[in-house]
């Protein structure tokens, strides 16, 4: 990119506007706080311009359940679905700008799709909404260009997009090293779910106007491609259709078993290639349908709740399950065992499945409340 830029001015005068540096970081993090739009307004190959709305600054990042912030990300937004997106600022005079930012950035994914809780992230939010004076709902009816927000809903929404690992990195610098650069396109062309990218975000000051140029790096032709072999399914019918190749018997289980977990109070969040049924206030995933028709019990994720934290517990409902003669096909207490779903016309089976997934429902419920 040019090392200047050429300004016509209000009378119709050139001025020639050179390439700086940025004092400090910190500026340069205040500016992407206080302008997210700096984060470029393109679609990211997701169909609609992207619109951005920031969490906090510095926000907190655990490397266990009972942790506290091990790690402090420079910046955590969310856009118009929902998705949260980690970005980290360096300065090109940052040596680190490069294999190391990106270990550490994924040291950040990593642990915050598994031990971020969206009740805390919340709070993180209303607090940064209080320091600028605003409201949740103000912040989020610009986000969603909507009078009448649903907080609720769309912080499910967040919990979901996390549970399923749809998460957005970016790295913003002033100069993005093609070495940083090449890393990037390689991880994003890879990933399914998350997208990584970078903006670099170039500074232009002649002492009086002041001129930011954002590029966008890693939105590769075979990235965008990849993400668009399976499209996520609007709805549980739609994904029913598009997504599970099962038999008409199998069809009809699967029915039966989500209308079972509804009626329990989970809601169902729809992925590419499976669909995940969570329970409690923070929606936690308590199992997931893949296309195959079989029923995964995440043990992994319940594993991140209080009640289900011990082995004894988690060993307790792969025997509850075993004793019901649904046969879970691993006995790894973080992994996720698939049980093939009774026939509808087995009510024994199904009254006894009902009982274990209510107990864990009410379970998750009733220690949230309390926490």
């Amino acid at each position: 990119m040019a090392e200047s830029l050429f300004l016509f001015d209000s009378d119709n005068v050139l001025k020639k506007i050179e390439s700086s540096d940025f004092v400090t970081e910190d500026e340069f993090q205040r500016l992407l706080a206080q302008f997210p739009d700096l984060l470029t307004d393109a679609d990211l190959g997701e169909g609609s311009p992207r619109r951005w709305m920031l969490v906090t600054r510095e926000a907190p990042v655990a490397d266990s359940l009972e942790g506290s912030g091990r790690w402090a990300l420079d910046h955590l937004f969310l856009d118009q679905d929902a998705v949260p997106t980690l970005v980290e600022v360096k300065r090109a005079s940052d040596t680190r700008a490069r294999r190391e930012v990106v270990a550490q950035m994924l040291d950040y994914a990593a642990n915050a799709v598994n031990w971020w809780k969206v009740d805390e992230l919340q709070r993180l939010f209303e607090k940064s909404c209080d320091e600028a004076g605003t409201t949740q709902d103000e912040r989020l009816s610009q986000l969603l260009n909507s009078s009448e927000p649903d907080l609720e809903a769309f912080w499910r929404s967040v919990q979901s997009n996390l549970n399923s690992g749809r998460i957005r990195l970016i790295f913003v610098a002033d100069r993005i090293p093609s070495e940083l650069a090449t890393i990037i396109e390689f991880l994003n062309e890879q990933m399914q779910s998350a997208t990584v990218l970078a903006v670099e975000l170039r500074h232009f000051f002649n002492g009086a106007e002041r001129i930011l140029a954002p590029r966008l790096i890693g939105l590769t032709q075979k990235a965008t491609a990849r993400r668009s072999i399976v499209v996520p399914a609007r709805s549980v019918d739609d994904w029913m259709s598009d997504v599970l190749s099962a038999t008409a018997n199998t069809e009809s289980a699967v029915r039966k078993f989500i209308d079972m977990m509804n009626d329990l109070g989970a809601s169902t969040a729809v992925a590419q290639k499976s669909l995940a049924l969570e329970c409690g206030p923070t929606r936690l995933r308590v199992a997931y349908i893949g296309a195959d028709g079989r029923v995964a019990v995440s043990l992994f994720q319940l594993a991140k709740s209080h009640v289900f934290a011990s082995e004894a517990s988690r060993l307790a409902l792969l025997q509850r399950l075993d004793e019901a003669d649904l046969s879970p096909s691993t006995r790894t207490l973080h992994g996720e065992p698939a049980l093939t779903l009774p026939s509808v016309t087995n009510e024994e089976k199904w009254i006894v499945l009902r009982n274990i997934f209510e107990g864990v429902c009410k379970d998750l419920t009733n220690q949230q409340v309390t926490e």
